[in-house]
Parts: C-alpha cells; structure tokens; sequence
C-alpha cells in the first residue's frame, strides 16, 4: 500500500508540473523518485545483513497463561535502522484455517490459549523498513515454534480393588517393593526358609556364605486398567481432553499403572502409553497433546483385536460426548464445562 500510494503521489506530482508547466513541481517530482529508489534500496541492502531470532521461552502453559511471543534482531551493521515487522501464522488446536499475526522487532507480543491443544506458530515472512519507515523490503523465513496448552486435570474417587492390585501379566518393568515368580528378573536373594522350593537355592551365593541363599523372583508389574480414548468426530475437545486426562490422573493417584490409549492418525493405529508415576504422567501429557486426535471406526475392536494375546482386566472408555464406560456398563455421563464436579462425585471401583 505504501509502494502503491508513493506511485500514486509522484504521479499527480508529475501530473501538476505537466498542467501548469511548473520546473518546482517537476524538480519535486525527481525528488520524490529519487527518494522512494533510495529509500528501497537501502532496505534490500540492509536487509541482507538483518539476522531474526523466532521463539517462544514458554513451551508449555496451563489454560489461561499468557505467553509471549518474542522476535529479535542482530545486524552486524553500523548504519541507522528502521524497524523490522514479522508476519506469524498461527494454527490452534481443532479449529480450521490460520490466523495471521503480526510483531515487531525487539517487541514481545502476549498471547494467552483458553482451548488445550498445540499451537503452531510459523514465521513467514519479515519486513525490513528505510530509516524513513516508507518503504521496506521482504523477506521469507519459515521458522516454526510450538506451545502445547495442558488441560486442566482433577483428582476424583478411585477404590481399587484386590484382583487389579494382585494382576498378574507379562511387563517390561518389574515392582521394587514385592517379589513374584518371574525367573527372568532377580528380586533379592535372601536366608533359607522352611518351605522353599530347593530349585530356587543360590548354589554360589550359598557356598560363599556357609548356608543355603535363596533366590526371590521379579514381580511384573502388568497394567490391570486402560483408557481407550474416543474423540469426537467434530467440535470442541477441551472437555475431552480435560476427561481423559482426569481419569488418567485419578487412577495415577490411587498407585495404579495403567495404559491411555488412541487413533493416531499419522500411523493409522492404535497407540498407548504407560503410566506408573508422575514422571511418566507428564510425558504422557507431552505426547498426547502433539496428537491430532481423530475417531475411526470400531475402536474398541480394534483395541480387543491389536491387544488380543495380552491379559485384560479393565477397559474404561471416554467417548466423545463424555461417556465413560467400563465395558458396557455405564458408569456417567459429564456434561460441558462441567468435568471438575463430574470427576469429583463419581467413584471409579476398580
């Protein structure tokens, strides 16, 4: 526009001196010409030596914090500047289309995300201006920066029961607290008792010691519960995410592992994650707000089908308009913007 109207200007310039024969208006009108020339010059050269750092110091944040956006210029130059603009396309999480942002140099701009999700931010493209701020040139850049909204969680009833406590199955990772009967993992090697089996005697550790040593197996530490987590088709998923993420933080604080599982649309299939502390919460977290969560068909099939050979106890299913089942018995329904007094006053038996 600036380009346009600068034409525009030196046209009716040169337009008046033709009219009334005017050597000044003439004179002005070169000036002008010169000037704009100039001026975009000096904006192109410069803008080979402008150096912009895209980032966002806060990559994660709860709904409702504000965020800044920072741009930063380096320029080895010693000549005047003028100021330097961003343009910043941003995608939010389940909605369509891009929203354009716009930023200056050395400035921060604030952004607060109300929906929980990943946002992605891209620079495009930056505009170096003349000293005059007439005039500038641009530039493409394509630097991307993310910032994953976490949603809110709620810690709600959970009675867990002795058959998910003593659940017995195949896993990777193994109890530190209690023995079991998987001779792939040692738990200890303790004193001969009474009643042990002579298979399990440490015939080495016992030589050195003087008395029969006995080994005591690795208890697996199997997930009893998952969380199969069905979005809906369309729409707002705040609520959901707030609901799945909730039940998974409950079942956390009652000391029980278990998986959260979802289409993941990039592969096609199902995947799951396991969590058995905080540590692994987060990560969850992390991961599963990168995704984009999409329903496919048969889902629960699906789970029974891919996780056919493994033992199951119990698979708890948030559909998308918040309805939570344990197989086909419905335990509630949570209703929008409601999810905190949903998780608080419904216990989850286990």
């Amino acid at each position: 526009m600036i380009l346009v109207g600068s034409i525009l200007v030196m046209g009716i310039t040169f337009y008046m001196a033709g009219i009334y024969g005017s050597t000044s208006l003439a004179l002005l009108g070169y000036i002008e010409l010169t000037f704009a020339i100039l001026a975009n010059l000096y904006a192109h050269v410069t803008g080979f030596f402008v150096k912009v750092d895209f980032s966002i110091p806060v990559g994660v944040a709860d709904p409702g914090d504000t965020v800044s956006i920072c741009l930063e210029s380096h320029t080895k130059l010693r000549l005047p500047m003028g100021k330097i603009a961003a343009r910043i396309q941003m995608v939010e999480p389940g909605k369509k289309g891009k929203k354009n942002l716009w930023i200056q140099a050395d400035e921060h701009l604030t952004f607060t995300g109300e929906a929980p999700g990943t946002y992605e931010f891209t620079l495009k493209k930056i505009r170096i201006y003349d000293p005059s701020g007439l005039f500038y040139a641009v530039r493409k850049e394509h630097k991307r920066e993310i910032l994953k909204i976490f949603p809110a969680y709620y810690m709600g009833p959970v009675e867990i029961t002795e058959p998910t406590r003593n659940f017995m199955g195949d896993a990777d990772i193994y109890d530190d607290f209690r023995p079991g009967h998987d001779s792939s993992e040692l738990f200890d090697v303790r004193e001969y008792q009474p009643g042990d089996r002579m298979q399990r005697v440490h015939w080495k550790l016992s030589a050195k010691a003087e008395e029969l040593m006995v080994k005591e197996f690795g208890y697996p530490k199997a997930c009893p519960v998952t969380i199969l987590a069905i979005p809906p088709e369309s729409g707002e998923v705040s609520d959901f995410l707030e609901l799945v993420v909730s039940l998974s933080f409950s079942i956390l604080c009652a000391n029980c592992c278990h998986y959260v599982c979802w289409y993941q649309d990039s592969r096609q299939d199902l995947v799951r994650f396991r969590i058995d502390d905080t540590e692994s919460f987060y990560l969850f977290l992390n991961r599963f707000m990168e995704e984009k969560l999409v329903k496919a068909e048969g889902m629960e099939s699906l789970y029974q089908q891919k996780y056919r050979s493994e033992p199951k106890l119990h698979l708890l299913t948030v559909e998308g308009d918040l309805t939570v089942k344990r197989g086909d018995y419905v335990i509630g329904k949570g209703k929008r913007g409601q999810i905190r007094r949903f998780v608080e006053q419904t216990e989850l038996v286990l």
